[in-house]
């Protein structure tokens, strides 16, 4: 019977902690502004920069 309780309160623990997880993604997800581009402009060379 114990091991049962174990398996039991692990099922839940997994079931909560994988609801919160796309609580957070999609509350991540949802606060996203639009990108802001920026211009670099360097005199030295980046390696494996291809323009």
């Amino acid at each position: 019977m114990e091991s049962r309780a174990h398996a039991l309160v692990a099922l839940i623990f997994l079931a909560v902690l994988g609801i919160g997880m796309v609580v957070v993604g999609l509350w991540m997800h949802h606060g996203q502004r639009p990108g802001v581009t920026f211009d670099v402009i360097s005199p030295y060379s980046v390696a494996g920069l291809t323009l």
